[in-house]
């Protein structure tokens, strides 16, 4: 997946990720705390950026996104995005079924827990005024 974060910033938060303290990580990586904080502070940045433009380019396009957090019931889900939806006066021309079909077609497999009800990654949700709905794991 092409993106704006360094590959040093990507492993940082893999490595963050992993359960690993900024003291474990200057220590593989050869590197100073404060530099390990740096690349963390910098990788915060491109991503805040990179939400401001998606937000800013779905303003323009009359578009609605918003970013749903893991350990969110799929049902609470389902309902955000219809409540969402009559917000903006917009027809979703899907069924529940269909949503969480879009769903899981959308986003990696370990995101969603079907038999806990829980989506397991961060998501942004996109919804265009035709009632078109995307999903895109934040990584």
């Amino acid at each position: 997946m092409e993106t704006y974060l360094t590959s040093r910033q990507l492993t940082v938060l893999r490595l963050l990720s992993q359960g690993k303290t900024v003291d474990e990580i200057a220590s593989l990586l050869g590197v100073s705390k404060s530099d390990v904080y740096s690349l963390m502070r910098s990788a915060k940045r491109v991503i805040h950026k990179s939400i401001n433009t998606i937000n800013l380019y779905n303003q323009i396009m009359n578009n609605s996104s918003m970013i749903i957090h893991r350990g969110i019931t799929i049902n609470d889900l389902i309902f955000r995005i219809l409540s969402e939806a009559d917000n903006l006066n917009m027809k979703i021309p899907l069924t529940t079924a269909d949503l969480i079909l879009r769903l899981i077609r959308s986003i990696d497999y370990e995101c969603i827990d079907l038999v806990e009800n829980r989506i397991n990654c961060d998501l942004i949700l996109h919804l265009n005024p035709g009632g078109k709905i995307s999903f895109n794991k934040i990584t």
